[in-house]
């Protein structure tokens, strides 16, 4: 079954995914075709946190996710035509 780690909008400027426990993949809601092993760190770029979903890689195998990152300003935003 897919997760997200919040259900509310949270645009980022940048941010670096952890991989802590156990391989998962991610994407979209319906389509997480990219992995993220234990110990891996991913970097992202002006991005909606509320639209990446993952997945367990293996079965009863539940993954331990970090995000850190830097929220997008307003004025950045406005640049990239997001609504405020």
């Amino acid at each position: 079954m897919q997760f997200r780690l919040v259900d509310t909008d949270i645009w980022v400027r940048e941010a670096n995914i952890h991989c802590v426990t156990n391989s998962a993949l991610y994407g979209k809601v319906n389509h997480q075709p990219a992995t993220i092993n234990s110990g891996d760190i991913v970097p992202f770029q002006d991005f909606n946190l509320a639209d990446m979903w993952f997945r367990n890689a293996g079965a009863g195998s539940n993954t331990t996710i970090y995000i850190v990152g830097i929220t997008m300003s307003k004025k950045r935003m406005r640049d990239l035509e997001i609504e405020v």
